[in-house]
């Protein structure tokens, strides 16, 4: 089968990882894969309508036999395309959670996003999290829903290493700098733990909107010295490697890859209770619409509950931020018993040939 998987950029965020881990894992089952990217690079407005216009005809000429189309750019080409091509040829995939990020955009964008998916409302849509497939169901209506998570691509062997009280310790957050992720709330806590904890690092891996504002409002705190903005990097064993532990605490999530890779790591992984993924990974077993309202200890790491109401960039801990401060000072202490735990169990659902097998049995219907 001639399969083309098209996303938005080749080499940047989350959906392109994805892209590429889906790409090489069909490719080992003899599918036959090409991937395309629409935009080679973050450009302007007139660049990335050029790009969508470009990609818009690649699509009416193309002679694949399925076109799996990874989120909202690549989404929107394939309806306008569907007029001139055959039925069930596209196969929609939303990598965030879709009721959220309409509750949160702006009346224009909720128009665009409710006509867009009246038109595909019986399209075949795959979720990368059965939280958001659950809430776009409930939202939209859509009759032809399948949830198939992201697949990772497996790492290397690694040791794990136990940590002495007092020894350096390095916490990281990969994340785009961007307003939903709440990396100046993390900020904030860290320097509160830091305050008790001064031999602990915060490395900050990412690039976006906020980057600069991140590192001058890092610059006001006494921790400012412990956190290491390490801008954007493709390559997931630099990241990784000498890590003791992964740190969110984003607003709004589709499937946090990061939680996945460094579980499969034994790097443990504090995140946000947030919509939507980061419950199904850290405990699998649980209803990932039931959220706790302080933090909770799992196998893999500690879910925590976000205050309602964050103030953006705010010049301290706030009084409704301290539950954040407890979950630290726990994932802090449960870190060695953490990487010991066995994550096999857990991560059985992200496996490689479980994904495979439900892609195969997709593209096949």
């Amino acid at each position: 089968m001639k399969i083309l998987i098209l996303d938005d950029y080749a080499n940047y965020g989350g959906v392109s990882k994805a892209s590429e881990a889906l790409a090489n894992l069909l490719s080992e089952v003899d599918q036959n894969i090409e991937r395309k990217s629409i935009h080679a690079e973050q450009n302007s407005i007139f660049s990335k309508i050029k790009s969508l216009f470009l990609a818009f005809i690649f699509l009416l000429l193309s002679r694949h036999e399925k076109i799996i189309l990874m989120h909202f750019d690549a989404i929107l080409i394939g309806a306008f395309c569907r007029l001139f091509k055959k039925d069930n040829l596209f196969i929609n995939v939303v990598h965030t959670d879709l009721y959220g990020y309409y509750c949160t955009s702006s009346t224009l964008k909720k128009t665009i996003i409710r006509t867009l998916f009246f038109i595909l409302k019986n399209d075949p849509i795959v979720f990368v999290s059965k939280e958001a497939a659950a809430r776009a169901v409930d939202f939209f209506g859509f009759t032809n829903t399948t949830v198939i998570y992201n697949a990772i691509t497996p790492p290397p062997p690694r040791t794990v290493e136990l940590k002495s009280q007092d020894a350096q310790v390095l916490l990281a957050c990969v994340s785009r700098l961007h307003p939903t992720k709440n990396i100046d709330l993390l900020i904030r806590v860290f320097d509160s733990f830091w305050a008790s904890h001064p031999h602990v690092t915060l490395a900050i891996f990412g690039s976006g909107s906020e980057n600069e504002k991140l590192k001058t409002y890092a610059q006001q705190f006494q921790s400012s010295n412990s956190i290491e903005f390490k801008g954007y990097m493709s390559d997931p064993e630099k990241i990784y490697q000498g890590l003791d532990g992964v740190v969110s605490l984003s607003s709004i999530e589709g499937f946090p890859l990061i939680a996945v890779e460094a579980a499969s790591r034994n790097i443990p992984v504090l995140h946000s209770d947030c919509s939507c993924g980061p419950r199904e990974i850290l405990n699998s077993l649980s209803d990932p619409r039931i959220k706790t309202d302080q933090y909770e200890l799992c196998t893999a790491g500690v879910l925590v509950a976000l205050p309602s109401a964050i103030t953006p960039f705010a010049p301290s801990l706030q009084q409704n931020e301290e539950n954040l401060l407890d979950a630290f000072q726990v994932f802090y202490q449960h870190l060695n018993q953490m990487k010991k735990s066995n994550q096999d169990t857990t991560l059985e659902l992200f496996s490689r040939p479980v994904i495979c097998k439900q892609w195969i049995t997709l593209l096949n219907n």
